[in-house]
């Protein structure tokens, strides 16, 4: 009888693992001090979304690819004591998208570039992703008595993606 799974441990230990912390985050129109690659807190990245929709055949009901729907990425990062990020963020909605009240931008003025990229341990790149992105949602500031850092986390959606031939690193 031949056993298809793991022979022995030995199978496990050949594989480098990934791990969550190991990526880098870059806004290259952002605040100087954060235009070089920077470990935000926490990024999660839509890689895909595949909606189904079901078809009833026969007896069974089976779901067939229907499309997709928006991307986004969520970031959560810690501000300088300047508070820097707030100040881009806030100045990138209320004075670039929303003209101060008295326009609209279109989408291509709307836009800013992000590029995550993934590294192993040894901090080789393994993966690099360049998008078009806007701001979603509410952006609130917390002030509390705790000394912890000053984080906060912006919702982000990709209005497109950027060629790696065409990166601004």
């Amino acid at each position: 009888m031949t056993f298809v799974g793991l022979q022995n441990l030995e199978q496990l230990r050949t594989i480098q693992w990934g791990a969550k912390w190991l990526w880098d985050i870059q806004f290259p129109e952002g605040p100087a001090e954060f235009q070089e690659w920077f470990p935000a807190t926490d990024v999660t990245e839509n890689l895909w979304t595949l909606e189904t929709h079901p078809i009833t055949a026969g007896y069974g009901t089976y779901e067939v690819p229907l499309g997709t729907t928006l991307f986004n990425i969520s970031v959560t990062f810690v501000d300088d004591v300047y508070q820097s990020i707030n100040e881009w963020l806030d100045n990138w909605v209320n004075v670039e998208i929303l003209g101060s009240g008295k326009y609209i931008a279109s989408l291509e003025k709307a836009v800013k570039q992000v590029n995550i990229a993934k590294l192993t341990g040894m901090k080789k790149q393994v993966s690099l992703h360049s998008y078009w992105v806007f701001p979603k949602g509410a952006y609130n500031w917390e002030g509390s008595s705790a000394s912890d850092p000053d984080t906060g986390t912006v919702e982000l959606i990709v209005a497109g993606t950027i060629s790696k031939e065409n990166f601004t690193l």
